[in-house]
């Protein structure tokens, strides 16, 4: 779930222009579903919402 969610986040910030970058923000699914394995769920749910929060602002503008 991690992984596909990433990804679509990472496609919202492609689509709207966002610019966003670095790790959390790859478009490789197989990296998101690795880091998720690697950590408990309460770090991949922040990272999610981190991810989100910085959509939001970048669509609000």
């Amino acid at each position: 779930m991690y992984g596909r969610l990433a990804l679509q986040q990472q496609q919202e910030n492609v689509a709207e222009k966002c610019g966003f970058s670095g790790p959390a923000w790859s478009p490789d699914l197989k990296a998101h579903i690795a880091w998720c394995g690697r950590v408990g769920p309460n770090q991949w749910k922040a990272e999610l919402q981190k991810r989100k929060q910085q959509l939001d602002a970048c669509t609000a503008k």
